[in-house]
């Protein structure tokens, strides 16, 4: 088992790559880039672009993608339930969202 995010970190330093040249080259935005990098895949969108945005920006540091993926997947598979580890956090997250909205037409101050 290693630490991703600091192999990726490790990586880009003894290359001397910049965030704005790693964009430019992954179609990743920055901030992913950094998310990946600090292990805070809950910024990133969806369980799917982090496997892909981890394969993506380990190969372009010339690493082995699938070996990042793959330790991410060890580390942070779905749950039986179907449920990915972080997605608790996301859906907390969204449940207050929806209870203070008054746009959204499920929530507590909309009436319904």
């Amino acid at each position: 088992m290693f630490e991703i995010g600091n192999s990726l970190r490790e990586a880009r330093d003894r290359q001397g790559r910049s965030f704005p040249d790693l964009e430019r080259k992954t179609q990743i935005r920055s901030r992913y880039l950094r998310a990946l990098e600090e292990e805070d895949f809950d910024t990133i969108p969806a369980l799917a672009y982090t496997r892909g945005f981890l394969r993506v920006y380990a190969n372009e540091l010339g690493l082995d993608g699938q070996l990042y993926v793959d330790e991410f997947n060890s580390r942070f598979a779905v749950s039986e339930e179907g449920m990915p580890p972080f997605g608790g956090v996301k859906a907390a997250h969204l449940r207050a969202a929806r209870a203070k909205s008054p746009r959204w037409p499920w929530s507590s101050r909309s009436g319904r």
